[in-house]
């Protein structure tokens, strides 16, 4: 298909203000706070394996922003979520739903009305919403979102760039810690490229994901801060 095919061929689906050619995660920040709003949540799609979590934790961090995430699959989690969003509209703080893919029917037939009925919220309020890629989610919140579409990094040292990219620069004042994030960032890059060629690479789907690295610096943080203290 051509371009204007492909482009006509979505806009008759999703109509013409559907956002399919917007930024990529890396103009994660800006997309939060330049274009999208209080009453349109941020829709984070990647591939089974790859959250992307972390990059909002991440930012919510560094702009100093209140984030409360819920990892959705479960009534409890289907409640705390409508809490949580309920208070955080008011409040202007942010909220994360976590693996949505796994609760479609609650986005089809509650959380769609929820955003729906959205009205007076605070200018400030965000929610993210983050899911694998799947046919099962529900059209009318495709049509609700702003949408970024993550995609794993291909190859080693692709892999290591978009890794050590996400790492603040102060983090690496000493020069042990380096050596230490470079065999995380290794060996998290090994992991996710061999998965690729499966059942080869490893017997089953190891779900060593990027947020899992970026939580093994704080753990090497930790233990290098002790190590220290002793």
């Amino acid at each position: 298909l051509a371009t204007d095919d492909i482009t006509s061929m979505i806009e008759e689906a999703f109509g013409s203000n559907f956002p399919w050619q917007g930024k990529g995660l890396n103009n994660l920040r800006d997309v939060t706070f330049n274009d999208i709003s209080s009453m349109v949540p941020l829709l984070l799609c990647s591939a089974p394996g790859h959250d992307v979590s972390g990059r909002v934790e991440a930012m919510a961090k560094a702009e100093s922003k209140e984030l409360a995430g819920v990892a959705m699959g479960s009534s409890e989690g289907y409640q705390i979520a409508e809490n949580f969003i309920a208070s955080a509209s008011k409040r202007g703080t942010w909220v994360m739903l976590k693996n949505c893919h796994l609760c479609t029917d609650w986005l089809d037939e509650t959380l769609v009305k929820t955003l729906q009925s959205l009205h007076g919220t605070h200018p400030d309020f965000r929610i993210f919403i983050t899911s694998e890629i799947s046919p099962k989610l529900p059209t009318a919140l495709l049509q609700l979102s702003d949408i970024i579409v993550a995609e794993a990094p291909t190859g080693i040292k692709a892999s290591l760039s978009r890794f050590f990219s996400r790492i603040s620069s102060d983090r690496f004042a000493n020069s042990v810690q380096n050596r230490l994030y470079l065999i995380v960032g290794w060996t998290h890059a090994v992991i996710q490229e061999r998965l690729r060629f499966m059942p080869n690479g490893w017997s089953q789907q190891y779900e060593f994901t990027e947020a899992d690295a970026i939580h093994a610096l704080d753990v090497i943080d930790s233990l290098v801060s002790d190590s220290c203290g002793k």
